[in-house]
């Protein structure tokens, strides 16, 4: 009775971890969070915010499959330690170590639906 006690115990504690951590977002080493605030969408200018990690594991596990593309519609090959999205959670732009990739032809495509880009449309 005891060590059933200890494993649901533990498996409870490992639960709340996950869940806890799945709405965290990831910041990545030496990235100035206070960065995100002053930071925009290159094509729309709207805000951007650090990806989750639930988010950035949904991100890897369509890049693994094959099913996520940049806007230059380039098949994503390599798994993201982090990403920023855009406000409406259309595209993503994802890091390169502590630098943020805002450059629109690399944003990843998170819904299908998105328009092609129209930067101009926003200056």
């Amino acid at each position: 009775m005891r060590t059933a006690c200890l494993i649901l115990a533990t498996w409870l504690c490992m639960a709340c971890f996950v869940t806890a951590h799945a709405d965290t977002p990831v910041t990545p080493e030496g990235f100035d969070t206070s960065m995100v605030s002053i930071l925009a969408c290159p094509e729309n200018l709207t805000p951007v915010r650090l990806a989750t990690d639930a988010e950035v594991n949904a991100i890897n596990a369509r890049i693994a499959a094959g099913q996520l593309k940049d806007r230059s519609g380039a098949t994503m090959q390599k798994p993201i330690t982090a990403a920023l999205i855009r406000e409406d959670g259309r595209i993503a732009y994802r890091f390169d170590g502590s630098i943020p990739v805002m450059v629109i032809e690399h944003g990843l495509v998170l819904d299908e639906s998105v328009e092609p880009p129209a930067p101009d449309d926003y200056r």
